[in-house]
C-alpha cells in the first residue's frame, strides 16, 4: 500500500514530512522553521540586545533571568503580524513540456500569520522571582497548489505552543540567574500532489509534546551596562499521526523522531548617555542536530521505511541597534541584523526558499503612566533571489526535476501592551 502512495517508492513520506518541517518557518523567521518574533520591543531593534532585561519581560524568551527585574506583578502581551512575499517560479533547465502541462509558477507561496506571546513575573521576595512565558516558537504555513512544484509540496501548515515557567534568583545587584522547564506542543499538516495527477493529493498530519528547559544569566558590571547569556535546550519529538490519500482510499498511521535545535543568545546593552543606548546580539542555533529523521509505518516491524535527510547546518544571527529616549514617555529605536540560514542551496525546497537575509527594523515605546506601556515594532526581512534545484542528488528528488527561482521578502509588524503593578517606587536601572 505504501508504495502505491508514492507511485514508485516510499518517497512520499520522505518528501512530505521534509516539506512539512520546512514549511513551518517559511513565513516568519529565525532561519529554518523557527520564529524569532517574540517581542515588539526587540522587533524594533532587529533583536539587538533582546536577551537583556532592559528589553522588558519579553527578554525572558531568550534569557529567563530577566524575570528578576519585576517589582510587584508585571505582565506583557505581544503579537506579531507576518506578511510574507515569496514568489516561486520554475526556470530552465526545467522541462518546458512539464511547465506547459502543470504550470510554472506557484505565485506567492507565503501565508499571512500571527505570532502571540505572553509574559508574567512576580517577586516572591527581594531575592527570588517566579515567571511564566507562553510562546509560539515554530509555525506558520505555505500554499503552493496547482503548479509543477506541487508534486513536492502543495500545502503545509504548522503550529506550536511553548509553555515555560521560570524561577529567578537575584544573587546581587550585579548578578542574576534563572531557569525553568519547557513544555512544547508541536503539530503540523502537509499535502502534496501525486505524480502525474495534480488533483490526486496525499496528506500527513502529525503532532507530539516534547520537553526541554531554558536557562540564563544577567551580569550588570555597572549601572550603564547589562550583559546577558541565555540558553534554550533542544527538544526531542516523537511525531505520530496519519497519512491519507483519499483518491486511493488509503489511511496509514505513521511515526518518526525529530529534534528541535538548542540555541544560545548573547546580548549586550550599554547606555551611552541619558538619552542614547546601544545594543548588540549574537545568536547561535544548533540546527545541525536535524540531519536524518527515520520514518516508520506504525506497527509494521517498527522499522524505518525511509530517512528524512535535512542536512541542516548551524545558523547564526548578528544584530546591532540603538534606543533614543525622546522624552520621559517616548523612546525610539532602530536596528539592523544579518542572518546565516541553516538551509543550504543543495537542499533548498520548493516550500522553503530560505536563504541568508538582512533585517532592517524600527520601533517606539510610549509610556502612558506608571502602569501601562505600549510598544510598536516593524521589520523588513530581505532574502532576495535564491535558487531551488530539485534534481538528482537533492534529498527530495523522486524522478521529476524542478528548477526554480525564488524572490522573497517579509514585512513584520509587532505590538505589545505592558502592565506594571508595584506597591513600591520603581527604581530600575533600565527602562
Amino acid at each position: 500500500m505504501a508504495s502505491n502512495c508514492s507511485g514508485a517508492s516510499h518517497s512520499w513520506f520522505y518528501n512530505g514530512l521534509l516539506a512539512l518541517a520546512l514549511a513551518f518557518g517559511s513565513a516568519a523567521h529565525a532561519g529554518g522553521f523557527a520564529v524569532r518574533e517574540q517581542s515588539a520591543i526587540a522587533q524594533g531593534m532587529s533583536f539587538a540586545g533582546a536577551a537583556t532585561p532592559g528589553s522588558g519581560l519579553s527578554a525572558m524568551y531568550w534569557n529567563p533571568s530577566a524575570v528578576t527585574q519585576a517589582q510587584g506583578f508585571w505582565g506583557e502581551t505581544h503579537a506579531a503580524g507576518i506578511f510574507p512575499h515569496s514568489i516561486v517560479t520554475a526556470a530552465p533547465p526545467t522541462s518546458s513540456a512539464l511547465i506547459a502541462a502543470y504550470g510554472g509558477s506557484a505565485g506567492n507561496i507565503g501565508e499571512i500569520g500571527a505570532i502571540p506571546a505572553i509574559y508574567l513575573a512576580y517577586p516572591i521576595n527581594q531575592n527570588f522571582y517566579i515567571g511564566l512565558s507562553v510562546n509560539a516558537p515554530f509555525g506558520l504555513a505555505t500554499n503552493a497548489n496547482s503548479w509543477l512544484g506541487s508534486f513536492y509540496a502543495a500545502e503545509a501548515k504548522g503550529q506550536s505552543t511553548d509553555v515555560n515557567p521560570v524561577l529567578g534568583w537575584k544573587i546581587s545587584d550585579f548578578l542574576s540567574i534563572g531557569a525553568g522547564p519547557r513544555i512544547v506542543w508541536f503539530q503540523g499538516k502537509f499535502s502534496r500532489s501525486i505524480f502525474p495527477i495534480l488533483t490526486d493529493h496525499a496528506a500527513v498530519d502529525v503532532e507530539d509534546v516534547g520537553f526541554g528547559f531554558s536557562a540564563g544569566i544577567t551580569f550588570t558590571p555597572t549601572a550603564l551596562t547589562q550583559i546577558a547569556l541565555g540558553y534554550r535546550s533542544r527538544v526531542k519529538l516523537r511525531l505520530e499521526g496519519d497519512f491519507d490519500r483519499p483518491a486511493a482510499s488509503i489511511h496509514l498511521p505513521i511515526n518518526g523522531t525529530a529534534t528541535l535545535p538548542d540555541q544560545i543568545n548573547f546580548g549586550v546593552r550599554h547606555r551611552v548617555s541619558d538619552a542614547l543606548t546601544l545594543l548588540s546580539t549574537m545568536e547561535w542555533t544548533n540546527w545541525s542536530v536535524l540531519q536524518n529523521v527515520p520514518l516508520s509505518i506504525t506497527g509494521v516491524n517498527a522499522a524505518p521505511i525511509t530517512t528524512l535527510t535535512f542536512n541542516y547546518r548551524d545558523a547564526w544571527f548578528f544584530s546591532i541597534g540603538a534606543e533614543y529616549q525622546w522624552s520621559p514617555q517616548t523612546t525610539f529605536r532602530t536596528g539592523i541584523g544579518y542572518e546565516l540560514s541553516p538551509v543550504r542551496t543543495s537542499v533548498r525546497d520548493t516550500s522553503l526558499p530560505d536563504a541568508n537575509c538582512w533585517w532592517l527594523s524600527a520601533g517606539f515605546t510610549y509610556q502612558w503612566n506608571e502602569q501601562w506601556t505600549t510598544d510598536l515594532g516593524y521589520s523588513f526581512m530581505y532574502m532576495g533571489r535564491s535558487s531551488i534545484n530539485v534534481a538528482a542528488g537533492h534529498p527530495d528528488f523522486f524522478g521529476v526535476s524542478v528548477f526554480a527561482n525564488s524572490n522573497a521578502y517579509i514585512n513584520i509588524v509587532s505590538a505589545s501592551l505592558r502592565y506594571k503593578w508595584s506597591s513600591e517606587p520603581q527604581q530600575t536601572r533600565f527602562r
